[in-house]
Order: structure tokens, then sequence, then C-alpha cells
């Protein structure tokens, strides 16, 4: 493979699992070699395992008058005559779902809690999906912490409860509108649980539903933090409570 377009050109086709394995080889090669291409692969990875995520609910959604069509039409322009994609046409109105929540994240969610939430959970669903718990910063959270001045952030990262059993894993940068946000990574009773912390202080307080996830969104400092949790993690908000006194 010469160059980064080239790898970029091969990035979806690698994801829908229809390169030759000598194409996929040279993919895994690149990514290997270069980080700012091996961030990208993931986050293709992670949409797609986020959209398999959420199927059941994404599918139930309505869709805005005319996108499933414009979907629809666009798909036999580019797969006309190729059966490999007759799949995808069973998927087009979720694909279409995931568009609009995708494409208004970052003009709206200044203005809603639930499209923040959901982005956050494509995100949660992301990094637990693509990065296992050896390529994060570990479990000390003074380690944590330190990570996240290297970035940029001075954020107080809240330790491991045995009493929550709430149990620290690291921490990651995860993309946000036009920049970066700390993404802390935990485990409650075992399920994957996030904390992310923006760096706006100018939201209601709520607990919202999106995605399979339990979002619960508070203010500190001028900042606000995020706590994302799959449903059947149990109750969480002593969990947020805890999480709500030391987080900074």
């Amino acid at each position: 493979m010469s160059d980064c377009r080239e790898f970029d050109a091969l990035i979806t086709p690698y994801t829908d699992g229809l390169l030759t394995p000598s194409r996929c080889a040279e993919v895994d090669r690149h990514a290997a070699s270069c980080r700012q291409c091996r961030e990208r692969l993931a986050q293709e990875q992670g949409a797609r395992l986020a959209i398999r995520h959420c199927a059941g609910e994404l599918a139930g959604l309505s869709l805005p008058p005319g996108l499933a069509t414009r979907c629809q039409a666009a798909l036999c322009v580019t797969t006309a005559g190729d059966t490999r994609f007759t799949w995808w046409r069973a998927w087009m109105p979720l694909a279409a779902a995931v568009l609009v929540v995708v494409a208004g994240v970052v003009v709206l969610t200044g203005r809603s809690n639930a499209l923040l939430a959901a982005q956050l959970t494509a995100d949660h669903l992301k990094c637990f999906a693509v990065f296992t718990p050896r390529e994060a910063t570990g479990r000390d959270a003074r380690v944590a912490e330190q990570q996240l001045a290297e970035y940029g952030w001075r954020v107080r990262v809240p330790a491991s409860s045995s009493e929550l059993d709430l149990q620290l894993l690291g921490v990651r940068r995860c993309l946000y509108a036009e920049g970066t946000l700390p993404h802390v990574m935990y485990t409650v009773h075992g399920r994957p649980v996030s904390l992310f912390s923006l760096a706006e202080g100018m939201r209601p307080s709520a607990v919202v539903d999106a995605l399979g996830h339990e979002s619960h969104i508070w203010q500190r400092g001028g900042r606000t933090f995020v706590l994302v949790a799959p449903r059947d993690a149990g109750p969480m908000a002593a969990v947020a409570q805890y999480l709500e006194q030391e987080a900074r």
C-alpha cells in the first residue's frame, strides 16, 4: 500500500468484509504502522459495531420525509449490478437513522441532551468494542490524571470504589464536535461504563435514555459531565452521585 489516501479508500470495504485476504493484510500492515489511519479505522469499526448493537432501537426511529428515498437512490447508483450489497438494502433505513443522529450532533448538541447522549453513547460503544483494557492507561486514578494532563486537560479522575463495584480501567481521547474530550472508562458490576467531561456548563441536569443506554448529565465547575451506562448494568444513581462528588 503506497499511502494513506489508498488506505482511506479501503477502510469501508475492509470493515464490511469485502476485501481479499491479501488486501486485508495490506490494510492491517498499514494500520499497524500509521497511528492516524489506525484511529480512522477504529472509528469506522466502532460505527459498524454501534449500528449492530443498537439495530433494534434505531430501526424504529421515524426518518425525515424524503431521507429514506434519497438514501435508496444513492444506493442504487453506487451498487447497480453488484449483488454483494444486497444485504445493505435491508439496513438502509437503519443507516439513515444513524445519519440523522450523526449529522445533527455537531449542530444540535448545544441545545439537546438527547443528541449529546446519543453521540457519547456511540463513543462509549466504540471505545469498549474496539479498544481493550490493555490499551487503556491502567487502574490508578493518578496515572489516569497524568495521562489526561499530557493531552492538555486538568481533570480529577474518580478512583475505583469497592463499595459500588466500580473499577477504573483508564482514559482515552474521544472526538467531539470540532475537537476532543476526555473519556474515563470504568466497569460497574463487570459492565462497561463511561464518564465524559465537556468544557461547557450550560446544560440542565438530566437522565436521558439513548441507544439502549442511560446517560446521567450534570454540571460542575463550568464543565458538563456525562455518565453513560447500559440499562442492564443496574441502578446508576449511587454511581452517578459518587462520580458527581469526585469528578472535577
